[in-house]
């Protein structure tokens, strides 16, 4: 439901902020599923790909900002992540010090 919101949000040239520090740091174990989390990278690119997705059908698109906390577990594969080619390239990308 969120991504469908944000897709519409930027649909109609509007800005969006994301906090994905909150999320849970990769290969964290969650008891309750039995199994390792993707990290917060991995949503950021679902956004990224829905954005991407929305400026491809052209007109004017919205911008997308990031943070994401200095003392998270993934802060440098969240630092690295922009140096990447066709990685994350629908954000910018801000780190909370």
């Amino acid at each position: 439901g969120k991504l469908y919101e944000a897709g519409l949000t930027l649909k109609a040239g509007c800005g969006i902020g994301y906090e994905f520090s909150t999320l849970r740091p990769r290969d964290a174990f969650v008891s309750g599923a039995g199994a390792r989390t993707s990290g917060p990278l991995s949503f950021m690119g679902i956004y990224d790909r829905m954005c991407l997705t929305i400026s491809s059908a052209g007109g004017r698109r919205g911008a997308q900002m990031a943070t994401f906390d200095v003392g998270h577990p993934d802060v440098l594969e969240f630092i690295r992540a922009k140096r990447e080619d066709g990685v994350l390239r629908q954000f910018n990308l801000s780190l909370l010090v």
